[in-house]
């Protein structure tokens, strides 16, 4: 099988902030990297089961590496907590602490935009700017608090 080969991408340097632990920051080419491979092989998985759709659409595919490398490159990706797919094919990005969680999701239907879930046990919203400050800003929310 073939794979999905990434773009030479720089990784800007980070400044340390005291709300973020050096854990959750992708700030090296190999954990950017790793967070790449992990949605690349979602390309790889069963078509479909009795259940739905295992593999996301190529429009999910990139959209969602596309995404990931804007974050970074703007230096506001965070380790997800999570990265998976659900029965729809969409791919699916989550940071969750503390009964918060923030989704980005990637639909693999072509009618459908991409759009960031976010919810708490009370309550929940969706937000269609995926510009990297809004999507910074609701990740923040979910693993701070802020």
């Amino acid at each position: 099988m073939a794979r999905l080969t990434l773009p030479n991408v720089p990784v800007p340097a980070l400044a340390k902030s005291s709300s973020l632990s050096d854990e959750s920051v992708v700030s090296t080419a190999s954990e950017l990297a790793e967070v790449l491979a992990q949605i690349n092989n979602l390309a790889f998985e069963q078509e479909r089961d009795d259940l739905g759709l295992l593999r996301p659409s190529y429009r999910a595919l990139t959209a969602c590496m596309k995404a990931m490398l804007d974050l970074a490159r703007d230096g506001r990706l965070l380790r997800p907590s999570d990265i998976g797919i659900d029965r729809n094919g969409d791919i699916r990005i989550s940071w969750a602490a503390d009964g918060r969680e923030t989704e980005l999701v990637f639909p693999s239907d072509d009618q459908q935009e991409p759009y960031l879930y976010h919810s708490t046990p009370d309550s929940y919203g969706t937000e269609t700017e995926l510009s990297p400050p809004s999507v910074s800003k609701r990740i923040h929310w979910a693993l701070r608090g802020q």
